[in-house]
């Protein structure tokens, strides 16, 4: 192997690394975006589950509620009946 093969070899092997470093760089992005992406998707459905959570215990206080206003209008009504 001369010299000039060598060198030939070398060009190469530094066109490779760069190329690998490119392309780890490229797949580093693409998995944070990836990531970042996910996250938000996760914080939605936290976000959407929380609210719907918030929903239904207000629905079950009403309902509580409004079942707390009969019972009282009707022991009133025993009462005025009496």
């Amino acid at each position: 192997m001369g010299k000039k093969d060598g060198a030939k070899l070398d060009k190469t092997w530094k066109a490779r690394e760069e190329q690998r470093k490119k392309d780890e760089a490229v797949k580093k992005l693409e998995k944070e975006m990836k990531d970042e992406k996910l996250a938000e998707a996760e914080r939605k459905r936290a976000a959407t589950k929380e609210r719907k959570d918030k929903e239904a215990e207000k629905k079950r206080y009403e309902e509580m509620a409004s079942r707390v206003r009969y019972c009282c209008s009707s022991l009133i009504n025993l009462r005025l009946c009496r």
